[in-house]
């Protein structure tokens, strides 16, 4: 299967963060288990550590070794005495694994009611171009539990307004299957918005360049071509909203924080991986079992109702608004009897 651009660009940043270290300046033929466990526990010690130092180290060795076995095959180049990766698994056993993350939005009580606020706040008087596309794209992915690239790369001709359902083609996303979902009453009004605003005049430049623009989530910047595409990355975004309320809004912390709220529906395991379009795994689920939005509709409408309760965006069911409305006449009746009662005493 060829890289994906994710994995391109992932090679190339890989590629640079080498060259700028000392390991850069090694020759393949001379590397050593040593010198890679120096390059994994600077990067795993550096001040940036906290941001993903082991992550990001053992990303990178995986890719070099992958470039190493590469060369060595295809230029026949002289192995030293010990394969470099083979020492390094003995100096630094299982480097080349990482504990799985837990982050979620909603850990404690009023945390995703904080978020949603603050993600909120980022539309009005932001020094952010495109702050209310952003707004919406954490907000959907919040609702859709997607992939930070797919979400943000979802065209228009993906969206079906009319049949109230998602469909993005197996041809970019990232194990190549379709994802099929329902849209959900509060996401159609947001993707509503979205449409009228993309198709409205730009008040930074007095025209319309969002107009033909066929991303749902579109950037005002052009990009090297000199064309409007989409947002690429909301990081500057995700720090605002993490300054705010300490909550580190991530793409991927959104999209576990949408399987454990979708979890916590009782639905089957097959259906939340289903939800995230996670390859499946038994014989039935790869052969027979398909994706139908009569059965998918009222699990998202439910996972959506939840998450907007908990939001503080809906009042739950059993929570009164404190507010009765009456029509005129009920009114006009209830007057009378107060007269009446006024005339009795």
């Amino acid at each position: 299967m060829p890289p994906t651009p994710n994995n391109l660009r992932d090679y190339a940043f890989a590629r640079e963060r080498k060259i700028a270290g000392k390991i850069g300046s090694v020759a393949l033929v001379e590397l050593t288990g040593a010198n890679l466990a120096v390059y994994l526990d600077r990067k795993t010690m550096a001040k940036t550590a906290s941001r993903g130092g082991r992550t990001q180290a053992g990303r990178d060795l995986r890719y070099l070794r992958a470039a190493y076995n590469l060369c060595i095959e295809k230029f026949h180049l002289t192995l030293p005495k010990q394969n470099p990766f083979v020492a390094l698994n003995r100096l630094r056993k299982d480097w080349y694994r990482v504990k799985a993350k837990s982050t979620i939005v909603a850990t404690a009580e009023g945390d995703l009611k904080k978020w949603w606020a603050a993600v909120d706040a980022l539309r009005p008087d932001s020094p952010y171009k495109s702050r209310d596309v952003i707004a919406d794209y954490l907000q959907l992915s919040m609702l859709w539990g997607g992939r930070r690239a797919e979400m943000l790369g979802l065209r228009w001709e993906d969206i079906h307004l009319v049949g109230d359902y998602v469909l993005i083609p197996g041809g970019v996303t990232k194990n190549k299957r379709e994802h099929l979902f329902p849209v959900t009453a509060y996401a159609k009004e947001m993707l509503l918005r979205r449409k009228a605003a993309n198709e409205g005049p730009d008040t930074k430049c007095g025209e319309k360049l969002r107009a033909a623009s066929p991303y749902v989530f579109p950037s005002r910047r052009p990009g090297a071509n000199g064309e409007y595409e989409h947002i690429v990355e909301p990081a500057s975004a995700v720090r605002a909203v993490k300054a705010a309320t300490g909550i580190n809004g991530t793409p991927h912390n959104l999209r576990r924080t949408f399987a454990t709220l979708f979890n916590e529906l009782s639905v089957s395991g097959e259906a939340v991986s289903n939800a995230l379009n996670h390859a499946p795994k038994s014989t039935a689920g790869i052969h027979y079992i398909q994706s139908r939005l009569s059965t998918l509709r009222p699990m998202y409408q439910r996972y959506e109702d939840l998450l907007l309760e908990e939001a503080g965006i809906r009042l739950k069911p059993e929570e009164p608004s404190g507010v009765v409305s009456v029509d005129a006449d009920t009114f006009a009746k209830y007057q009378a009897w107060l007269a009446e009662q006024d005339g009795l005493s």
